[in-house]
């Protein structure tokens, strides 16, 4: 019998608790600990390391494509309940990305070499050191890579409890890192490389011990199954080039702005990206709430079930957004002196647009979730990737013309709004019962009153106010007028919901004592 027959509220708000959780306490330790590595390495290192990772992160499509087929395919078997067939999906699910992985590296050691030598604006004294962190995160990727499949056997199961534990435990150690950086006397940029090297090889061990000990299937043995892997290449190569289009715009924008402007800007290149991927995180954490019952629900082609999840999801992460963005966007340049003090030059301006950005793609993350489960990628991937591969070279243009460094996020954010559209008409071509009015209703519906703080927040810059206080009376305005959207636009059952996720429940006072 299939372990997930229809879905399960409790489970979800379950899932959201701990996810939450974790989200609050790596926020916390992840801002803290980005603002002291600035701090410790420097504008000129930080910009390095982040323009580094960029040039591994270019080969990171591959690795991306097989981490959704796997997570698909993983959640789909499961859904069906076949033991047998779970096992040999997750044997070659691991073997594929062993052998993707060794060709990654491959690559990373020779055109991504070239690139590194050839084409990164680093500067001369730091070029010793900018190669080890390179090799570092080369050697990073290769296990990253092949957890993947753990990982998927994790979310599929629905145990993010677990998962949230070990991020917990990520972010934990990063934290004591930065006492280390700052105690022992050594180049800071080596070795802060160095220690997050073991960091990621410790926790993706436990991983694995973890899901070897509580899966069956995540026992190893050398299967390939033809028929799944042929499935699975399919659908990867289906999706690799929607995740080479977005490797390229991720991957080439820190690039784009080294070469036009140099590591100085790319320090608040990674700044602007820490704070959006701890934000996308925030969203993220109600999105992986509901994955595995949307993938699972397909599978058992329990259609009305899965679109109940949709547009609960789709209206809780929009009133999560709303009142999550708006304080943020507000009062951005604020928070952003109270969290580092030396903030880098366009690091505001960057942010206000990468948030409203961030809107438009973790909504498009859910359809893109949604559209997995299908399996019908062929022409969604095509024409969401083309649309974010035309960033790069539509920003260089603009560059060209106009040498503002804007123009690169607000040609990115124009793409994620073209994603969003192309998502939600391909979701209605494969499932005609989505509602394509109901969907965007609810977008506008949160996305109303967004006119009527304008006109607020107009008044609250004529009371001469601190800026805490603008920040504190900003805050709270926009808590107020979204419970009242909340009520109007949830149904009773996701109201319980998330009032569950908002209280200290049973399952929360056994977190906390786990603790």
């Amino acid at each position: 019998m299939p372990e997930t027959s229809t879905y399960s509220k409790q489970r979800i708000a379950k899932n959201s608790i701990v996810l939450f959780i974790r989200m609050f306490i790596t926020m916390i330790i992840g801002l803290y600990t980005s603002r002291v590595v600035l701090n410790t390495l420097g504008v000129s290192d930080y910009g390095v390391y982040n323009v580094v990772g960029a040039v591994v992160g270019i080969f990171g499509f591959i690795s991306n494509s097989m981490r959704n087929a796997s997570s698909r395919f993983i959640a789909v078997e499961l859904g069906k309940g076949n033991k047998k067939s779970l096992s040999d999906t997750f044997n070659t699910a691991l073997v594929l990305h062993f052998i993707v992985a060794v060709f990654i590296i491959l690559l990373l050691e020779t055109v991504g070499l070239f690139l590194f030598n050839n084409k990164l604006d680093i500067p001369d004294n730091r070029i010793e050191a900018a190669k080890i962190v390179y090799h570092l995160s080369v050697f990073t990727l290769l296990f990253v890579i092949t957890q993947v499949p753990y990982s998927a056997a994790l979310v599929a199961h629905e145990r993010l409890d677990i998962f949230a534990y070990f991020e917990i435990a990520s972010v934990v150690s990063k934290l004591l890192i930065l006492f280390l950086l700052v105690y022992f006397d050594y180049d800071k940029l080596i070795l802060y490389s160095i220690l997050m090297f073991v960091v990621h090889i410790c926790i993706i061990f436990a991983y694995r011990l973890y899901c070897i000990k509580h899966f069956e299937e995540t026992r190893f043995q050398f299967t390939i199954d033809k028929q799944i892997l042929k499935s699975m290449l399919k659908f990867s190569t289906f999706d690799m080039f929607g995740n080479v289009c977005l490797t390229i715009k991720f991957q080439g924008m820190p690039i784009l702005f080294n070469v036009f402007f140099g590591v100085i800007v790319n320090a608040a290149v990674g700044i602007v990206t820490t704070v959006t991927n701890v934000i996308r995180s925030f969203a993220n954490n109600i999105t992986s709430a509901f994955t595995p019952q949307i993938t699972k629900l397909y599978a058992q082609k329990d259609e009305k079930s899965m679109l109940s999840i949709l547009y609960m999801a789709t209206r809780i992460l929009c009133l999560f957004c709303a009142i999550l963005y708006i304080p943020l966007f507000y009062n951005c340049e604020y928070i952003l002196k109270l969290w580092l003090v030396n903030v880098p030059p366009l690091t505001t301006i960057f942010l206000q647009i990468c948030l409203i950005e961030t809107f438009f793609d973790v909504i498009f993350g859910l359809m893109q979730i949604s559209l997995n489960a299908t399996g019908n990628i062929k022409k969604f991937s095509f024409w969401q990737g083309l649309s974010k591969l035309l960033v790069i070279p539509i920003s260089y243009l603009a560059l060209l013309l106009i040498e503002t460094p804007e123009v690169i996020y607000i040609v990115s954010l124009l793409s994620a709004l073209a994603c969003l559209l192309i998502a939600s008409y391909f979701y209605k071509l494969y499932v005609p019962s989505f509602s394509l009015h109901h969907f965007y209703k609810i977008i506008l519906f949160v996305s109303f009153p967004i006119i009527f703080l304008i006109g607020l927040f107009y008044f609250v810059e004529k009371w001469n106010l601190t800026e805490f206080s603008k920040l504190i009376i900003s805050t709270i305005i926009v808590v107020l007028i979204y419970t009242v959207v909340g009520y109007k636009l949830l149904t009773n059952s996701e109201r319980n919901y998330v009032l569950k996720i908002l209280k200290l429940d049973k399952w929360l006072f056994k977190i906390i004592k786990s603790f």
